[in-house]
């Protein structure tokens, strides 16, 4: 019923606003719909609806209501109006292809949501934005809502065709309220009637529409007739819809009245239903008066078998009804209805009526049902939890595996400190339960898998690891899918303990299982992690084309913008940055940055946040935010805070903000360190590391320092992190320069390139440039004993950087474009949009635009017109 436009009892006036609709061609793009509650919108909506039909178009509706207020409730919607194939690997998954589906439409399509205000969730804006901005230009979309859309309506006017309708387009002019009264049946009022009328309602449709009720009314009656209740309706302004209610239903039967008092308790409610819950046999003769009066009463199916009362005519009748109900009358309407709604088979119907009510004992039976559906297999996190808090709340006792569903909707809503409650409580029930197994026959074994994965999001990693380890050791039912998920924990649990090996050999289990699932999302994730385990082994450049090729994978199969994107955004960034491509760095950690709620485990969001606290720079206009930063730290568990201060003190120092720095030593925990390799505790390596090494560095134990590195570098635990021991090297390389020991500083230097010149790791040595310019410009090629030509290479493009020759051509550069990127410079050079790119080169448009993304990142540059200019000076076009 909320995915097909509602019917309407009587005939819909020609307002200004439908008259202009029906004169479109073509159709606009987006149209809104911006005014209060009895503007129409609805109406205006399904007319539209109606012509967009006639004109061939493939039409999806959505209808949202207060219920609808997360962004998960939307999609839902949106996935019972596409219909799509459920059988999909994971809830996000089935977002992204929802969202995917409508955005690369293959035919003209017109997406109507009625009521969109009622949504919101901050993630409404980016979902709005891929909509509008990033479809194939077959998606239309016509919005509604009561107050205006996070939305950037001026660049929708800037860049597409837009209709915009507000208050003044919908309301009633003179024409519309005759056309209104004479459907009605009455007399056309006259030329001073209609001016009193528009006057008092200034248009307002549902009021004019209440006014037309009443004065229909009175018209049969021996009262003063429909001049005489014309003359009643006075000047007052305040609460019109209330008051116009009070007088239509005061010339009613009470028990008519009665009647709507309890069916309205109902959002929605068919004849059968209403007698259920109000007990009166004649319930489809009283409901076919309401629709003869036209009491603002619509169906909302097609087959006008089901109604709903509209907004302000039900508002007024909760209200009456708070007034006139007993609570005991109230909760007996409202049980019948949710036990009638349980009975036919709409369980989540008739749990939000249980809560309402509340009926305890049928809301517990309700929600223990809908658990699974809701949360596993729907991923609507959001209306759960307030289902489960509501249930609580009204004095409900969950069971185990409600309990166990809640933990798990918590967790991917990214709850953490609510789902460490509710996962701690959650044992509690289970060690009891132990005593008695037939209590939760199903749900132990169920929760050995469902634990390991909270662990994780949770940051316990060691226990993560223990269960992922205890369950693929056990005789547990498992498939694919669950098996590559419990070796891809077990391969994150050891990435951070430092144990690249064994995280390598388990990321690649995960993979192979993963792949007989047919996962695309698991298998995205997989080489999510390995990308990073190569980050961590100073292979920036075999991750980043890990990387690249999940990412085109993962836009050709999962859609461009699902939320693994923004995962892969941030570690891409990382990436890029250690390869030293600072604007490709810098895009990825704005667009990664943009969207860090989807982040959803330390791991990746600390390659991210480092990358942004590294492109940190003081009062840059257009830099990356520090607030924003930090922000985006307080959704995670505490460790990622840890780690990301120990990065702020590293760019405090690099910055020369000293004193800054050393603040930070308390939140990077690291005050009073000593010992990088404590007995009794794991021992210090990445970010933390390096920056206590720094920290030693500004505290003046530069030569205990040096000892301690020596001894880090042979450390077994480093033998796998090489990049770390690249950044020790160059500390060690910038201590002995400061000391005046030349040689051990070249010495030193010469180590930190043989480590780092495989993969191509530059950034580290950025972050010392006023040091190695000074120690380069001083000492001769040989002087560094490399004999490996991939080192040699690396030492010339240090010394190309840090003592450059003037620039000729950048086409002769390590970072030169492709042909492939040359033939689009010159296809833009001629103009074409990346749509006549894209079908010259017989591409698809999102691959035009990743090969666009690498040749700006190339160029240094961030738009075509800039990436124009430059291949020109630099003769790289055709002449």
């Amino acid at each position: 019923m909320r995915t097909s436009p509602p019917t309407f009892a009587f005939e819909a006036v020609p307002t200004r606003a439908i008259a202009a609709l029906h004169k479109l061609v073509p159709l606009p793009r987006l149209v809104l719909l911006h005014a209060p509650s009895g503007y129409g919108k609805s109406v205006t909506l399904s007319r539209l609806h109606a012509h967009c039909l006639a004109q061939g178009m493939r039409c999806l509706w959505v209808t949202l209501d207060d219920r609808d207020r997360d962004l998960d409730d939307l999609l839902y919607l949106l996935l019972q109006a596409l219909q799509p194939d459920p059988h999909h690997d994971a809830p996000s998954a089935r977002r992204d292809n929802t969202v995917t589906s409508l955005c690369q439409a293959e035919q003209p399509t017109m997406l109507f949501i009625d009521n969109l205000g009622f949504c919101k969730d901050p993630k409404l804006a980016p979902l709005l934005e891929r909509l509008v901005f990033h479809s194939n230009g077959h998606l239309h979309l016509a919005l509604s809502s009561i107050e205006p859309l996070p939305l950037d309506a001026v660049r929708a006017k800037l860049e597409l065709h837009v209709l915009e309708l507000q208050s003044a387009h919908l309301s009633f002019d003179r024409h519309s309220t005759v056309r209104l009264f004479q459907a009605a049946g009455l007399q056309q009022p006259s030329s001073n009637q209609l001016d009193r009328i528009l006057q008092q309602t200034e248009g307002w449709p549902a009021a004019v529409r209440l006014l037309q009720v009443w004065m229909s009314s009175a018209a049969g009656t021996a009262g003063p007739g429909p001049q005489g209740a014309l003359d009643r309706f006075g000047g007052d302004q305040h609460d019109m819809a209330q008051m116009l209610a009070r007088r239509v239903l005061a010339d009613f039967d009470p028990a008519l009245v009665a009647f709507m008092l309890e069916v309205a308790l109902a959002r929605e409610f068919s004849a059968t239903l209403a007698q259920r819950m109000t007990g009166q046999a004649d319930a489809h003769e009283r409901l076919a008066l309401l629709l003869e009066r036209n009491v603002l009463i619509f169906p909302v199916d097609r087959k006008q078998q089901w109604f709903r009362f509209h907004t302000l005519m039900r508002e007024y009748l909760l209200a009456e009804g708070r007034r006139c109900l007993s609570p005991e009358r109230r909760r007996e309407v409202l049980a019948q209805a949710a036990a009638w709604q349980a009975e036919e088979g709409d369980d989540i119907t008739a749990l939000e009526i249980a809560l309402e009510a509340p009926a305890v004992p049928l809301a517990t039976r309700l929600i223990d049902r809908v658990a699974k559906t809701v949360v596993g297999e729907q991923g609507r996190m959001a209306p759960y939890i307030r289902w489960y808090a509501q249930f609580v709340r009204v004095g409900g006792t969950p069971s185990i595996n409600a309990h166990a569903w809640h933990v798990w909707a918590l967790c991917h809503a990214l709850q953490y400190e609510q789902t460490r409650q509710a996962l701690d409580a959650l044992d509690r029930r289970l060690a009891e339960a132990h005593a008695a197994p037939h209590s939760a026959p199903v749900v132990h074994s169920h929760m050995r898998f469902l634990r390991l994965v909270i662990d994780t999001y949770l940051d316990r990693l060691d226990e993560a690891d223990r269960r992922a380890r205890e369950w693929l050791d056990s005789d547990a039912p498992r498939t694919p899918l669950s098996q590559g998920t419990a070796f891809a924990v077990a391969s994150v649990a050891a990435l951070e303990r430092g144990e690249m090996r064994d995280a390598r050999h388990l990321i690649a289990s995960a993979r192979a299982a993963m792949t007989r699932a047919g996962s695309h999302w698991g298998l995205t994730w997989d080489d999510v992690v390995l990308a990073i385990i190569e980050l961590n082994a100073a292979r920036p450049d075999l991750a980043d084309q890990i990387l690249r090729n999940a990412s085109e994978r993962a836009r050709a199969t999962l859609g461009e913008g699902t939320d693994v994107l923004a995962i892969l955004d941030f570690v891409q960034a990382r990436a890029a940055l250690d390869l030293g491509r600072m604007a490709q760095a810098m895009q990825h950690a704005r667009q990664g940055l943009a969207r860090a709620t989807d982040q959803g485990l330390i791991l990746t969001a600390e390659q991210g946040l480092l990358t942004c606290v590294a492109l940190w720079t003081p009062d840059a206009p257009d830099g990356l935010r520090a607030d924003a930063i930090d922000q985006a730290i307080h959704r995670f568990p505490p460790r990622l805070h840890t780690v990301v201060s120990a990065s702020w003190l590293r760019r405090m120092m690099a910055l020369g903000q000293v004193t800054q720095a050393l603040d930070l030593a308390a939140a990077a925990g690291l005050h009073g360190v000593t010992d990088p390799t404590p007995p009794d505790s794991p021992p210090l390596h990445g970010e933390r590391l390096l920056a206590w090494a720094d920290l030693q560095a500004a505290l003046g134990h530069g030569e205990a320092l040096l000892d301690r590195l020596d001894s880090l570098l042979k450390a077994p635990h480093l033998h796998h992190r090489q990049r770390d021991r690249v950044e020790l090297c160059l500390i060690a390389c910038e201590l002995h320069h400061r000391a005046g020991r030349a040689p051990r500083a070249v010495q030193a230097l010469a180590q930190a390139i043989g480590l780092a010149a495989p993969g191509k790791l530059l950034h580290p040595f950025l972050r010392r440039e006023r040091c190695l310019r000074s120690l380069l410009a001083r000492h001769r090629e040989r002087e560094f004993g490399l004999i490996q030509p991939q080192d040699l290479a690396f030492l010339e493009r240090l010394n190309g950087l840090f003592n450059p020759a003037p620039l000729t051509d950048p086409s002769t550069t390590a970072e030169a474009p492709t042909p492939r990127e040359l033939q689009l410079l010159d296809l833009l050079n001629q103009g074409l949009s990346n749509q006549q790119v894209a079908d010259q080169l017989a591409l698809s448009v999102t691959t035009v635009k990743w090969h666009l993304r690498n040749l700006y990142a190339k160029l240094g540059v961030g738009r075509r017109s800039a990436a124009l200019a430059k291949a020109r000076a630099h003769r790289m076009l055709p002449q």
